[in-house]
């Protein structure tokens, strides 16, 4: 019985740690990927930059300039490790969020004339 129940706290502590781990900051991540990105794990950084980039999208919406800096990075990354398709993903996001600030930075500027 003895055992049971520390099986059971072992079990609820270990669920305890990896919940916590999916709750922390963006900016812990960004710590996290860069600390990867800089002792060349760049596979490691690739995965927690995607997950930064989806709780941003989340946040601020598929087209905020916000995403252009892990956008890059991923773009980045992915060039690091030769893969090329995932690479001109990015970059084409990229393209596509900056292109539409500047359109509707261009109709903002013309709307009054």
């Amino acid at each position: 019985m003895i055992i049971y129940k520390k099986i059971f706290i072992l079990l609820l502590i270990s669920f305890s740690i990896i919940e916590a781990s999916f709750d922390s900051s963006i900016y812990d991540k960004q710590k996290l990927a860069t600390s990867y990105y800089e002792s060349d794990l760049y596979e490691d950084a690739i995965i927690i930059y995607e997950e930064i980039l989806e709780i941003q999208k989340n946040i601020l919406g598929t087209a905020n300039l916000n995403l252009l800096g892990t956008i890059s990075k991923l773009y980045e990354l992915y060039t690091l490790i030769n893969d090329i398709k995932n690479a001109k993903k990015y970059i084409q996001e990229y393209i596509n969020i900056h292109s539409s600030y500047i359109i509707q930075q261009q109709k903002t500027y013309i709307t009054p004339l």
